[in-house]
């Protein structure tokens, strides 16, 4: 696994809402969902000729999904076009910028019912 997460990579949800699942299937617990734009890191698999994200530990990134998230691997479908749901790309690659070198701050937030977030931030906020 740990040489597998090495290659994983940073994706962007570009459909309103996408599930997160317990595995690579439709039939999957949902474990939360992500919303357009939300950003998760993780390593593409093809399961099956269908294209699957498996999210790294500590790879989803908003407070809402991040307190979901276990050690065990979590599932996004990146793209529902060979499937029964027919719904076309969920999930594109971001582009790494060259000239962009991001500056890492962790913050530790608490809400409203004590779940404990991590965020990660670049210097572009």
């Amino acid at each position: 696994d740990n040489q597998a997460d090495s290659h994983a990579r940073d994706f962007e949800v570009t459909f309103k809402r996408v599930a997160v699942r317990d595995g690579p299937t439709l039939t999957g617990e949902i474990r939360t969902a992500l919303a357009r734009g939300d950003r998760v890191r993780g390593v593409p698999f093809d399961v099956g000729g269908v294209p699957w994200l498996r999210i790294v530990p500590g790879g989803l990134n908003t407070c809402e999904a991040a307190g979901k998230q276990s050690e065990e691997h979590l599932w996004v479908l990146i793209d529902a076009s060979k499937t029964k749901l027919g719904l076309g790309q969920l999930m594109a690659p971001v582009a790494a910028d060259p000239e962009r070198q991001p500056t890492a701050v962790s913050v530790r937030v608490s809400s409203l019912a004590g779940e404990v977030c991590s965020i990660t931030a670049d210097k572009s906020w």
